[in-house]
């Protein structure tokens, strides 16, 4: 679902600046795709987090030199990125960029989640502030369907919890145009920025 709601809100013309998930998201790929295109993920951690020793900058850097040595990253590919077979004529962000071509996300989301851990644990307090306000607004905008649809205590794995989450998600929208539409209002039907 994360991947659905950021590609909808870049085709809506917004590019958000964080975006926060509780600790159902704290996969690698989550990770990685939202350090990517600069998102700042706020991603609960567990009261036992530790520092994933795959995103230390030197292991990425290993990891470039093992993915170009094994031709996992060819040279004409590596030209097309303008990116320097030598992992240290690279800058960080360059690295990471190369390692998800090369199919390294969980490479790539432990460095973005070594960073949020990082700050998590400089400004434990600000941001569990930052994060529980903006979680709180989604699980207030879906709970109830939760509730009536009986969800909380989803047991579903794979493709049917997907699908049953979709459908939330969907239903949602439709209680939210509906209700403005009883209102009066025909704009932003399906926005949730302001609903009460």
């Amino acid at each position: 679902m994360m991947v659905v709601l950021l590609v909808k809100a870049l085709l809506l013309g917004v590019m958000p600046e964080e975006a926060s998930f509780d600790n159902g998201y704290a996969s690698p790929w989550s990770y990685a795709l939202l350090g990517l295109t600069t998102v700042k993920p706020l991603i609960g951690f567990r009261k036992n987090a530790k520092p994933n020793w795959r995103g230390k900058p030197k292991t990425l850097r290993f990891r470039f030199k093992k993915m170009v040595k094994s031709g996992v990253l060819k040279a004409d590919r590596l030209k097309a990125l303008r990116l320097n077979p030598n992992p240290d004529e690279n800058s960080i962000e360059e690295i990471l960029s190369g390692l998800m071509i090369a199919g390294q996300h969980e490479y790539v989301g432990a460095y973005y989640r070594n960073l949020s851990l990082s700050e998590f644990r400089r400004d434990e307090r600000g941001w569990v502030k930052l994060y529980v306000s903006m979680r709180n607004m989604f699980e207030g905008s879906h709970g109830h369907q939760k509730d009536w649809l009986d969800l909380d205590n989803l047991r579903f794995r794979g493709l049917r919890r997907a699908m049953l989450h979709t459908a939330l998600s969907m239903l949602s929208e439709a209680m939210v145009a509906y209700t403005r539409v009883q209102n009066g209002h025909i704009k932003g039907l399906t926005g949730l920025a302001y609903l009460k």
